[in-house]
């Protein structure tokens, strides 16, 4: 189900702040409500991200979008389980003929493990953690 897909419609601001602004409501579920991809460095990473910014992300699903994120090598042991699960998930898929799994429902992108594991799975979601050793940087792919 692909939606009009419109960012030119939305009244945005040149700038978001945290203490003033509902950042989840006023620019993420929007921007990823109309987008097919969305690609962020983050300090921090979490999956309660994802489950926060639920509609969105369905969304952005439904546009058969892509997320990739460059992220902190800081993660839970919840989240790193999780994201291996999904490039499991996501090789067996490969390896697949069928991939005829249903896109989540908002309702579901409550389980936040659940539906990381799953965008990862599908390829929605690509995520590549950054560490920094001295003066050079080092990104590994999970």
């Amino acid at each position: 189900m692909n939606h009009a897909l419109n960012l030119k419609g939305i009244n945005w601001k040149i700038r978001y702040n945290n203490d003033e602004d509902d950042l989840i409501n006023d620019f993420y579920i929007p921007a990823l409500s109309n987008s097919i991809s969305y690609d962020r460095k983050a300090g921090f990473f979490s999956s309660t991200a994802l489950a926060v910014a639920s509609k969105g992300v369905s969304r952005l699903i439904e546009n058969n979008g892509t997320m990739r994120l460059l992220i902190s090598h800081h993660l839970s042991e919840e989240d790193i389980k999780a994201l291996e699960k999904g490039y499991k998930l996501k090789e067996l898929l490969n390896d697949s003929l069928t991939l005829h799994l249903q896109t989540p429902c908002v309702q579901d992108l409550k389980d936040r493990l659940g539906i990381l594991a799953w965008l990862v799975g599908h390829g929605n979601l690509e995520v590549k953690v950054v560490i920094k050793l001295k003066e050079n940087l080092f990104i590994h792919s999970l």
